[in-house]
Order: C-alpha cells, then sequence, then structure tokens
C-alpha cells in the first residue's frame, strides 16, 4: 500500500473560488435583501451545516437549489460568502456583530469563532453592553465574559 500525503486543500479552494467568479458550474442561488448570489452546493454545505441541511435533506431548497435568507442584509451575507470562498473577507468593524450573528445563525463555526475573537478584543466601555448581549443572546459565554 502507498500513501501519498500532501495538503492541496489550498489549490482546492483557490480553484472553487476562480469558479464561482467566472460563474461556472454554479447550482445554486441565495436570495438576500432583494439581492441574488450565485453559489456551488458544494461550497456552501462544506462550510454551513444550515446550507448542507437545507441542501440534502429532501426540503424544498434541495430540489429549488434557492435559499431565502430573510432579515439578513445582502453585504453581510456577500462578506460571508466571500469568506466561504477564499477563507478571508474584509468587513468594516462597526459590521463584526452582524457577521457573527449571521455566522451563527446558518452555523459556519469557523467564521463565528474568529468574528467573536474579533469582537473581544475590541470590547470597550462603550460597546461592552452591547457585546454582553450579543453574547448572551447566541450563548457565547467567553464573549459574555469579556464583556
Amino acid at each position: 500500500t502507498l500513501v501519498v500525503a500532501g495538503d492541496d486543500a489550498t489549490g482546492v479552494r483557490a480553484e472553487m473560488a476562480s469558479l464561482w467568479r467566472e460563474e461556472v458550474l454554479l447550482d445554486c442561488e441565495v436570495h438576500v435583501d432583494g439581492r441574488r448570489f450565485e453559489a456551488h452546493r458544494l461550497v456552501l454545505s462544506a462550510s454551513s451545516a444550515y446550507m448542507k441541511s437545507a441542501f440534502s435533506n429532501g426540503l424544498a431548497e434541495a430540489t429549488s437549489a434557492r435559499i431565502d435568507l430573510p432579515d439578513m442584509r445582502a453585504a453581510t451575507f456577500e462578506a460571508l460568502l466571500i469568506w466561504m470562498y477564499d477563507g478571508s473577507a474584509t468587513i468594516a468593524e462597526a459590521s463584526l456583530p452582524e457577521l457573527l450573528e449571521a455566522a451563527t445563525r446558518l452555523q459556519v463555526p469557523l467564521l463565528a469563532a474568529e468574528a467573536e475573537r474579533l469582537i473581544r478584543e475590541r470590547i470597550g466601555p462603550s460597546n461592552a453592553l452591547a457585546a454582553w448581549v450579543l453574547g448572551d443572546m447566541h450563548t457565547l459565554p467567553a464573549l459574555v465574559a469579556a464583556a
């Protein structure tokens, strides 16, 4: 038996991002705040337990390949989608709580953890109460304790 080791995760991620940007093999739509985002079900499902469940558990989304996300801003979902493809995204500091809420809602644990960490690092007298409420609402004990 021969085992060939190697980590091509970066290469695969880069290729998926390239296919997305070139609009090749897109097979689903996510509708947010009046905007339509096209993507690959595989990428969304690999990144988000919410998306995986919607696309694979016999729900209407599985056959329609369309997900509607009410009560979310398009800019927030766009940042989340870019993160899913690239592993990073640039957002305004003021948008961190909204990104944390979206990542928590869509069950994207790596992004939620990173957003939570960034919020914890920025807690001060002017935002401690808001951080505490956010942490309490989403059951994030480290954020609650830091606030």
